[in-house]
């Protein structure tokens, strides 16, 4: 009986040690943009080309650095059209060119192609929620709009943005993404709460409606996450319901019962990291209450991060995460660095591991 009575206190101590052990995320680190108050940011992207040259940006200001974020210059202010009612603004550069920079914005896509300081609008449909570069001809650009009817759905431009073709129709997408071994595979999920699919490059799509198996009811669609080492297996966040995870391209759903309901995303070098971002007071809107998650395992475990705390990092530079609202997951190229844009700025970890 004592045997079995020590075994079961040590068991006990060591799966609570355990639990302890994965409630930190060492390191939280923050980026100054030069000045005293909270900047917030929206959008944060890196160079492949040349990893020391950062972007930033806010619903109104382009910020650049070329010393891989230690410093920042005002790339571009007042530009306008950047979405206003949406936390996350998406932007893309050019994977040989860093000063093709594309953004989603209200009228459409903002384009810059000399690292900022001077824009075009390229107007084919309003509320650009993604941007994406075709791995194999960056000149093929795609982008979803979540404006409701015929212009939101999906776009494709051939020639660097010049000019666009409607390849998903009525079809208001909040998330989308492709398979980055084929991209002939695209998923899209809409603010209507159906999920899309094509197999062969946005020229047909086949609609996963709400009533249908495992998404019933679903709400819209928040996020979109493909296992660049399993393209098969994905991961779709859904405001109010949390993550569901697919082993089959979107065929079948599961709910992981996990409530991440507003973003989630693999590493992309390292795909058994996870990272989402959950709104449990305010659902799409974000706000105080936000909790930013980590898993280390491919999204069974998720542990908080505690980015939701007040932070002082090592230079005494200060983060108030318990009123930011958390707007988006960044990756640095080589997959050792995650980003958390916010509107009390930007905070890092080089950290995957808890402690």
């Amino acid at each position: 009986m004592q045997t079995k009575l020590t075994t079961l206190m040590l068991t006990l101590v060591v799966l609570t040690c355990a639990a302890f052990a994965q409630t930190k995320v060492i390191n939280w680190k923050v980026l100054s943009f030069g000045t005293t108050k909270a900047v917030p940011i929206n959008g944060y992207v890196i160079s492949k080309k040349n990893p020391s040259i950062h972007y930033a940006v806010s619903k109104t200001t382009v910020y650049k650095s070329i010393d891989g974020g230690t410093t920042w210059t005002v790339a571009a202010e007042k530009v306008g059209g950047y979405m206003f009612y949406m936390n996350k603004i998406p932007i893309v550069l050019h994977p040989e060119n860093p000063d093709i920079i594309y953004i989603g914005s209200l009228p459409g896509i903002m384009k810059s192609t000399d690292g900022g300081k001077t824009w075009a609008t390229k107007k084919f449909a309003p509320a650009i929620s993604v941007v994406l570069l075709n791995p194999n001809n960056p000149d093929e650009v795609w982008a979803a709009s979540t404006q409701a009817g015929n212009p939101g759905g999906i776009w494709v431009s051939k020639d660097a943005g010049e000019t666009w073709q409607q390849k998903l129709k009525n079809r208001p997408s909040s998330a989308f993404d492709a398979d980055p071994n084929d991209f002939r595979m695209m998923y899209a999920g809409t603010g209507a709460g159906s999920f899309e699919k094509s197999n062969d490059a946005g020229l047909t799509w086949r609609s996963k409606k709400p009533q249908e198996g495992e998404l019933k009811g679903l709400p819209a669609v928040t996020g979109i996450a493909i296992n660049p080492n399993q393209p098969n297996v994905m991961l779709l966040s859904a405001n109010g319901l949390g993550i569901f995870k697919s082993n089959d391209g979107g065929e079948a759903w599961i709910h992981t019962g996990h409530y991440l309901d507003r973003e989630v995303k693999y590493n992309p070098k390292n795909p058994s990291e996870v990272w989402g971002i959950s709104n449990p007071t305010l659902g799409a809107l974000g706000g105080k209450g936000s909790v930013v998650h980590f898993s280390n395992d491919g999204g069974n475990v998720f542990v908080n991060t505690h980015a939701d705390e007040m932070i002082k990092d090592i230079n005494d530079k200060y983060y108030d995460g318990k009123n930011a609202q958390f707007n988006d997951i960044y990756f640095s190229p080589d997959g050792s660095r995650v980003y958390i844009c916010t509107t009390s700025g930007v905070i890092f970890t080089d950290s995957k591991g808890v402690e």
